[in-house]
C-alpha cells in the first residue's frame, strides 16, 4: 500500500510539472540495448508472479552501435508507463517491445501487447488525464488513469510524437517516435 500511494503521488507531481512546463530534460547518453534489457528483466520478474506473460525485446543495433543522447530516465519511465499498461490488460500472451531507427534521424520506440485492445469510443480520451476505459464503480483494473497521460506528456517533451493502434480483444500497440540526437 504504500508503494501505491508513493507512485500515485509521484504521477500527480509529474503531470504536474508536465502540464505547468517546468519537467526539466537533461540530455545525456544513453545506450539503448542496455535499457531494453533492463526493462525486461523489470517487468519479466513482475510477470511471472501474476500471470503468463512472455516478454520479448528487440534491440536491432549491436552493442556500441546503440548509443543516442537524450533524457534516459524520461525514456525509462515512457517505456515503464506503457509496459504497465501492457501488462495490466495483458491475462496471457505476448508483450512485444523495442525500437528501430527510422530514417537516420528518428528513434521508434514501440510497446505491443495482447491484451483486451482499447474500444473505438474510448480512443478519442485515452491520452485524457483521469480517463480510463472503464470507468464504473465495478472496474476491473488499478490506476488512476494518468499512465498514458504523462508517457504522452513526456514524449512531446522530449520533442517527439506519441501514437497508438488498438483492436478490441486482439491488442494495443503504442508508437513513440524522438528525435536521435548524435
Amino acid at each position: 500500500s504504500g508503494n501505491r500511494l508513493l507512485s500515485i503521488i509521484n504521477d500527480i507531481l509529474d503531470i504536474s510539472l508536465i502540464e505547468s512546463g517546468q519537467m526539466l530534460i537533461a540530455c545525456e547518453e544513453l545506450y539503448l540495448n542496455g535499457l531494453i534489457e533492463d526493462l525486461k528483466l523489470e517487468f519479466t520478474n513482475r510477470a511471472e508472479s501474476l500471470r503468463n506473460i512472455e516478454f520479448k525485446a528487440h534491440h536491432p543495433l549491436s552493442n556500441g552501435q546503440d548509443l543516442v543522447f537524450s533524457d534516459a530516465g524520461k525514456i525509462h519511465q515512457v517505456y515503464s508507463k506503457l509496459l504497465d499498461n501492457a501488462l495490466k490488460f495483458t491475462e496471457s500472451g505476448v508483450i512485444d517491445f523495442g525500437y528501430h531507427i527510422q530514417d537516420q534521424e528518428y528513434l521508434k520506440c514501440f510497446v505491443k501487447d495482447t491484451g483486451i485492445g482499447i474500444p473505438e469510443e474510448s480512443q478519442k480520451v485515452i491520452f485524457d488525464r483521469f480517463r480510463q476505459v472503464d470507468m464504473g464503480l465495478s472496474r476491473n483494473y488499478d490506476g488512476l488513469g494518468l499512465g498514458l497521460a504523462i508517457a504522452k506528456g513526456l514524449v512531446n517533451q522530449l520533442g517527439g510524437t506519441l501514437h497508438f493502434e488498438s483492436q478490441l480483444g486482439l491488442g494495443s500497440t503504442f508508437t513513440f517516435l524522438l528525435p536521435i540526437h548524435p
